[in-house]
């Protein structure tokens, strides 16, 4: 949410809706609007049941659509991606984003990032950041505090970058 400078009372827009269990609505609260995009039906029918459990309903537009075919709105200030493959929709991301403004994307591999990067490359962004997202959870033992024996082997990988203004 940092990254993306979210704010109380901002518009955002999210492709990759998922099931809305870790949307940003909260973050932009009452006065905010989140419109977020998937094209499978299913999806969209569990995160409006969820959101309506967390009192979000209202705030987030939820769109069934392939957003290769651009999104309605414009001037938006940050753009969220949860999907496969980012790099293919900078052209339509790019449209909608306000200028000087930020952009996110969350994929699962280096392949992914290194596609994204290369595409970022056409559209005029600086501030680039890849983290990654790693759970290591620790045995709760004072005397001998380590990683758990377990762990989850998946990953993630955070991409961000902001626009930069271009004086005409």
């Amino acid at each position: 949410m940092i990254r993306l400078s979210t704010q109380p009372g901002q518009e955002f827009i999210e492709a990759g809706i998922g099931s809305r269990a870790l949307t940003l609505a909260r973050a932009v609260g009452i006065n905010g609007k989140i419109y977020s995009y998937d094209m499978h039906t299913d999806i969209k029918k569990l995160a409006e049941k969820n959101l309506h459990l967390i009192g979000m309903g209202k705030h987030v537009d939820l769109k069934t659509r392939d957003i290769s075919e651009g999104f309605d709105e414009s001037d938006i200030p940050a753009i969220f991606l949860d999907v496969p493959n980012p790099s293919e929709y900078l052209k339509q991301m790019h449209s909608s984003l306000h200028n000087s403004e930020f952009f996110g994307a969350l994929v699962t591999t280096t392949n992914q990032i290194t596609k994204l990067l290369e595409a970022l490359k056409q559209f005029p962004f600086g501030e680039l950041e890849v983290v990654e997202i790693m759970l290591h959870n620790y045995k709760i033992a004072p005397v001998r505090l380590r990683p758990s024996d377990r762990m989850v082997g998946h990953t993630g990988y955070l991409i961000f970058a902001r626009g930069l203004y271009v004086m005409l």
